[in-house]
């Protein structure tokens, strides 16, 4: 959901932080297909989950890559294509936000990548006058450290994660 589309009459809205999309895919899948690179994706299986068309720069990408691969497999949503991609079903499209401590997850950075903001909206009366001001406040604080942290572990240089580091 992009900023200039949460167009609330007198609503809060502010930006806690972003997540980042990118191609990816568990060890067991790297290590009995090898790694996809984008002139040999026709041997490689690509698993698409539909959640990612609010972002249409980067959906543009995910039709791409899965019109190069030889198979696809459709899933109706986000954690189905990561338990299949676990499997070594395939690879999919993984997050800063769903994937950033799980040291089996390897990124295919070279696919492509995205950042992707993220917002929070405070609707209503409830968020008005001083007590509505600072629980707003305390609740954007956590918020954005969440944010901050994920940005900041789980992924190493080159994008790998921390267990893959020399």
């Amino acid at each position: 959901i992009y900023k200039d589309s949460l167009n609330f009459t007198g609503d809060k809205v502010e930006t806690v932080g972003t997540v980042e999309s990118c191609f990816g895919g568990y060890q067991s899948y790297a290590q009995t297909y090898g790694i996809p690179r984008l002139e040999d994706l026709k041997g490689h299986v690509f698993i698409r989950s539909d959640c990612f068309r609010s972002d249409p720069e980067f959906w543009d990408e995910v039709i791409e890559i899965e019109r190069r691969c030889s198979r696809s497999i459709r899933v109706p949503h986000y954690p189905m294509a990561q338990r299949m991609a676990r499997a070594g079903l395939g690879f999919t499209v993984c997050t800063s936000f769903g994937q950033a401590f799980d040291n089996d997850v390897q990124i295919f950075s070279h696919l492509g990548r995205r950042q992707t903001p993220v917002f929070a909206v405070f609707h209503g009366s409830n968020w008005r006058g001083q007590r509505g001001f600072q629980l707003r406040e305390d609740v954007l604080k956590v918020m954005k450290n969440s944010f901050r942290g994920i940005s900041t572990m789980g992924r190493g240089v080159n994008g790998q994660s921390a267990a893959q580091k020399p």
